[in-house]
């Protein structure tokens, strides 16, 4: 009987050691990256992921020109296809020819050339900063110096070529001022704001302007009354789009340190420093800012608008209000309806519309997106080696010319798209001693436009002390492929 006992204790913690020796190794880790905040903690080089968690291949990005600066900070383009450059930091402005080739054309006495507008007549206008000059540069002759003091900084230009009137936005102190041909200046519009970052012109002659400090865009007659036509819920507008009836208004507060979008060393406003007196500065003090309220607001020959009282029209009441550090863009309609149509961790630098679309340059990671508002799906076109996508232009040929920063740099959006593209997940840690691994991979690959591709899943010893052990790959199989231009997550499962 003691034998029977004693076997069955026996087969009993044998039993218990098969169960316990395996047991670690029998718990099995399973990750889903099936939306876009699980790439969060990726690397991608040549590759995209949309709104939707679908990664695709990135546009190609070729170099153009051979410029030399700090900043590319906007763009113009003459009746005879040159490509006028401003940049920073020291003061340049550049012409690059149709065929390529690339000319120095004026140098500031300020470091840095901000904004340019075009006349009829091939009269190239340049504002500055921090001593707020207004250059004329004419097609034949020398530059000279149009306006001087100007307050500090020229944010913006925008010329009337009916009144041959040319109206520029300045800081720090929010004012709108009016220039003749003849060099004789005025103030056309003043705020309460402390830059006027952004100005456009619709086809009736209201100009619209976005500003720093309250986040507030403007809407002003030619005869110089104006209102807030919208207040955004972040404090910066720095670029405004005209598209038909439709305006668009992106913000750029600042993002952060290490949060999404950020490289880390993020703080900075849109606008790189350029002085202690900038208004990246003055936004990285400022909190959150406060909310106004909107008013129409008559303004005579130098009004002062008053940003208090009335309703406001803040829009998208419905959206929860943004996180700290993201940033939107707005579609205000006609009728004054407010729709966000983006919003992320990045500051919107540069708007354009293209084939139906809209296309945001964003920093601090130099990204472009694509925003399919019709879809309601958003996706990364690019990502530059450049933090800083200042601006955005459509040449008459049709192509479009991507201005970088930090540093700066010119480039062309091309239609095809890179030939392979790599994505590294973040660690995917187990917690455990790995033995085996499997993956698959759900894609929509169009017939004759992919190859196939081989991946190893990588095993990684977490007991560096046991001896003889490596990290070793097993080999894997044919998972997916790559196609040579965007695909997405479909119901087929190429495993």
């Amino acid at each position: 009987m003691l034998r029977y006992v004693m076997r069955c204790l026996l087969l009993c913690a044998a039993f218990w050691l098969v169960l316990a020796g395996p047991s670690e190794g029998a718990k099995v880790k399973v990750w889903y990256h099936a939306t876009q905040g699980s790439h969060d903690k990726a690397q991608f080089k040549q590759a995209v992921v949309s709104s939707e968690g679908a990664l695709r291949l990135s546009r190609l990005v070729k170099p153009l020109g051979g410029i030399q600066a700090t900043h590319v900070w906007a763009m113009v383009e003459d009746k005879a296809g040159n490509l006028f450059v401003a940049t920073g930091d020291e003061g340049k402005l550049f012409k690059v020819s149709p065929d390529g080739k690339v000319a120095l054309v004026y140098t500031s006495s300020d470091s840095q050339i901000l904004s340019l507008a075009l006349a009829p007549d091939g009269t190239v206008f340049a504002g500055t900063g921090p001593h707020g000059l207004i250059v004329s540069i004419p097609p034949v002759g020398d530059a000279k110096v149009l306006v001087a003091d100007l307050d500090n900084y020229v944010w913006s230009l925008v010329h009337d070529p009916v009144t041959k009137t040319l109206f520029a936005g300045t800081g720090p102190k929010g004012r709108i001022y009016q220039v003749s041909a003849e060099g004789k200046v005025s103030i056309f519009y003043a705020t309460k704001q402390e830059h006027i970052l952004c100005l456009a012109r619709s086809a009736d002659n209201m100009l619209y302007a976005g500003t720093d400090k309250g986040g507030l865009v403007y809407r002003i007659s030619p005869a110089g009354k104006g209102f807030v036509l919208f207040h955004a819920q972040q404090g910066e507008v720095r670029s405004l789009l005209l598209a038909g009836t439709d305006i668009y208004a992106g913000t750029s507060v600042p993002i952060p340190r290490g949060a999404r979008g950020s490289p880390g060393s993020g703080g900075n406003s849109a606008v790189t420093s350029l002085d202690k007196d900038g208004p990246d500065q003055a936004s990285a003090k400022k909190g959150k800012p406060k909310k106004v309220n909107a008013k129409p607001v008559s303004s005579s020959n130098s009004p002062v608008a008053d940003d208090g009282g009335g309703s406001k029209n803040s829009g998208a009441s419905s959206a929860p209000p943004p996180a700290t550090g993201e940033n939107s863009i707005y579609r205000i309609g006609q009728d004054g309806t407010v729709r966000e149509v983006f919003r992320e961790k990045v500051m919107v630098l540069s708007l354009l519309r293209w084939h139906g679309k809209l296309l945001a340059g964003t920093g601090l990671r130099g990204q472009l997106f694509e925003i399919d508002e019709a879809s309601k799906e958003k996706s990364e076109m690019a990502r530059l080696d450049n933090g800083l996508i200042h601006c955005l232009y459509q040449r008459q040929d049709g192509t479009i010319v991507i201005g970088a920063g930090d540093p700066g740099k010119l480039y062309v959006l091309d239609n095809e798209f890179t030939r392979k593209g790599t994505v590294t997940s973040g660690v995917l840690d187990a917690k455990i001693i790995s033995k085996w691994g499997t993956l698959s991979w759900k894609a929509h690959t169009p017939a004759g436009q992919c190859r196939r591709a081989r991946s190893n899943l990588e095993r990684l010893e977490r007991r560096a002390d046991r001896p003889g052990r490596r990290p070793g790959d097993f080999p894997g199989r044919p998972l997916f492929a790559i196609p040579r231009h965007p695909w997405h997550r479909q119901s087929a499962d190429h495993t």
